[in-house]
């Protein structure tokens, strides 16, 4: 599963996916985005790079679905953290010592928040008992 979101205030675009297999995300990468990104054993990754095919920087998190909810959750709060990051650097924003750092909080928060209903929709989807 993808969700493409646009953080306005930021001019940044991010690419949400979450699945069992980290190939399907790689392929998808390549034909929409023109992406080429090296296939890694995970259980979740952060890029951020160029994308010849929209001919703008994008942002771009996957999640393995392939894990318990625990360890899923575990995952999206790690990778949100670098996502974050790459976003806000990206446009000159950085983390400072003994700051409060609100961009960052923010942020992550947004993300996560405004993308529950995705996580929580996709790991149902990957994980559901087949009787």
């Amino acid at each position: 599963m993808q969700k493409e979101v646009t953080i306005p205030i930021y001019d940044a675009l991010v690419i949400l996916a979450v699945d069992k297999d980290v190939k399907l995300f790689l392929k998808s990468l390549k034909d929409n985005y023109g992406i080429e990104e090296k296939e890694i054993n995970c259980k979740g990754m952060v890029g951020a790079t160029y994308s010849p095919t929209l001919q703008t920087k994008i942002f771009y998190i996957y999640i393995s679905a392939d894990t318990d909810k625990k360890d899923y959750l575990n995952t999206i709060g790690h990778e949100l953290v670098h996502i974050t990051q790459d976003v806000l650097e990206a446009r000159q924003v950085y983390f400072k010592r003994r700051d409060a750092n609100e961009a960052y909080a923010y942020l992550q928060g947004y993300l996560f928040a405004e993308n529950i209903e995705f996580w929580e929709k996709a790991y149902k989807k990957y994980n559901t008992i087949k009787k």
